[in-house]
Parts: structure tokens; sequence; C-alpha cells
């Protein structure tokens, strides 16, 4: 994925209702979000362990500062399952290749699936997980 593919799909993750949560990473910053707490009420021992990592994290509270979701980061992705299985009430949604390609770019095709409200619910043909997640979360009344 692109660094312009991935940009896009985090901007729709945001508008589908995607929530910034501790763990994702900032695609426009690189940084690691975390809560507050993890970064401000360290003690000192525990500041000096976390050291050169600190200037890697940005907190929750500094949402107005963050850009897109890079689903390139297995975190932000697990994420993003995360509230896909909440926003369709669906515990066991999971994503899986379709065995299918793309005739275009040989891509690996990806489907959902799982229950939307008590419906059995499924999409499929995306190029990626993060798109067939993204595609899910859009779908979510």
């Amino acid at each position: 994925m692109t660094d312009d593919e991935a940009y896009e799909l985090g901007q729709r993750a945001l508008a589908a209702g995607m929530e910034w949560s501790r763990g994702c990473v900032d695609g426009s910053t690189g940084m690691t979000v975390l809560d507050a707490w993890h970064i401000y009420g360290m003690s000192t021992a525990a500041m000096a362990a976390f050291g050169q990592h600190r200037s890697h994290t940005i907190s929750l509270w500094q949402q107005s500062r963050l850009g897109w979701p890079d689903f390139r980061d297995p975190a932000t992705l697990g994420v993003l399952l995360a509230q896909v299985r909440d926003a369709l009430r669906c515990p066991w949604l999971y994503v899986t290749p379709t065995g299918g390609r793309r005739q275009s770019d040989g891509a690996l095709l990806w489907e959902w699936h799982g229950m939307a409200y008590g419906k059995s619910a499924k999409g499929w043909g995306w190029p990626s997980e993060a798109e067939a997640l993204v595609a899910a979360l859009e779908a979510a009344p």
C-alpha cells in the first residue's frame, strides 16, 4: 500500500466513524497514540526506562493534532477490527483472503464475514485486509 493509498483509507475510516485509540499509529507523523496517563503519569524511573520512545508518542487528548490512522501498522489494524466488530455488533467478524486475484495487478482479494444486527453479512473483493475492514465499517448502520 502506498502512502497515498494509506492516507485515503485512513480518511475513509475516520469518516465512517473510526475513533482514535491507544496503540494506533498516526500516518502523518508516525507517532503511536497513547493515553495521557501513559505519557504524563509515569514516575521518573519509568520515564527513564521509556526514554527514547517518548518522542514517538502522542496522547489521546491531543487528537486535534492527529492526521490519519495508518493501517500498515498491525496494532492500528487490530483497533480497526475491534471497532468494526463493535459497529456491526458481531464479536466474531473476521477477514480472510478469497483465493481470487484482481486482474489488473494480481493483488490477492479479501473478504469479511460476520453477522450485522442478527443477519448474515459479508463483503468481498478488496485488495487488502484493511480495505475490507473499512468497507465493513462503512456498511455498518
